[in-house]
């Protein structure tokens, strides 16, 4: 009797990591991309004039500063605008991988340079092409604080807000809540889901 209790038990726990499996590579296949209204202009000259150049040229323009970067690799500005092209090119390729360039050129350049306006308002562009909404707010922050008369900033804080609350709360919480709900099985006897319910309940908190 014990044993049938046993593997009904597993039978259950495995369906439902199966399910949560399931929607969670559904849910970052099907998830829409983020495309801020922001624009780069005005944020760095190079970008603003690379952005409105095609693709071949913009290719071009990362190749020059690669190979600046090559020959001087402490250039701290060369490598806030490649990451700032990097970002250009995500959003016009649609090209996610450009999101990791874009983090590394513009991490390296804040660790000579860490309040360089351009590279932190263009972590929080990053972020919220990331759907990090909280995080593209704080660096939203950051860079009003380092230069509050410049306005690209406040386009981030103000996508960061206006992004996280048309936000339904359900979607907001771990999905695992309605799939226990579907199947019966009580959120207390996964440890594992109530603390991922309680890191967002802290983030509403």
């Amino acid at each position: 009797m014990q044993s049938l209790s046993q593997s009904r038990m597993f039978h259950r726990v495995l369906l439902l990591a199966l399910i949560v499996a399931f929607m969670i590579i559904a849910s970052w296949r099907f998830a829409p991309a983020y495309h801020s209204g922001l624009s780069f202009a005005g944020l760095d000259p190079f970008v603003s004039d690379a952005s409105s150049r095609t693709n071949a040229s913009m290719d071009t323009q990362i190749q020059m500063l690669q190979d600046q970067l090559r020959s001087h690799p402490d250039d701290w500005q060369a490598y806030s605008q490649l990451g700032l092209v990097y970002l250009q090119k995500a959003r016009e390729t649609g090209d996610p991988t450009y999101y990791q360039k874009t983090e590394e050129a513009l991490d390296r350049a804040l660790s000579f340079n860490p309040d360089e306006y351009a590279s932190v308002s263009a972590k929080g562009a990053l972020a919220l092409a990331r759907h990090d909404f909280v995080s593209a707010l704080e660096w939203g922050e950051r860079a009003k604080q380092i230069n509050p008369d410049r306005s690209y900033a406040y386009g981030v804080i103000a996508d960061a807000q206006s992004s996280w609350d048309a936000m339904p709360k359900p979607s907001r919480l771990c999905r695992q809540w309605s799939i226990c709900a579907r199947i019966s099985v009580p959120i207390h006897e996964f440890p594992i889901f109530e603390n991922c319910t309680g890191t967002w309940m802290e983030r509403w908190n």
